[in-house]
């Protein structure tokens, strides 16, 4: 029993250390450690079109191919980063 969890940890613990964002790579992760879908310059163009009126939340989503509930959190991260 004591071997078999030696080798569940250190299975595990490669696996987290395969599965940790290199800081060196040049892409942004969230505090999962998945890659955000959309980079930072993405997101100040998607805040500024749907606060200008240029696009709606919707077409935004669908130019930058991510979900609609993305745009809205950007828009509210915004909002509370501006007041």
């Amino acid at each position: 029993m004591l071997i078999e969890y030696g080798i569940l940890h250190r299975e595990i613990s490669s696996i987290r250390k395969s599965h940790r964002p290199e800081s060196s790579s040049g892409v942004s992760y969230r505090l999962d450690g998945m890659a955000c879908r959309v980079n930072g310059l993405d997101q100040d163009e998607i805040v500024t079109m749907v606060s200008t009126g240029t696009k709606t939340a919707a077409d935004a989503a669908r130019l930058f191919n991510v979900h609609p509930a993305t745009v809205s959190r950007l828009l509210a991260s915004a909002g509370a980063q501006r007041v």
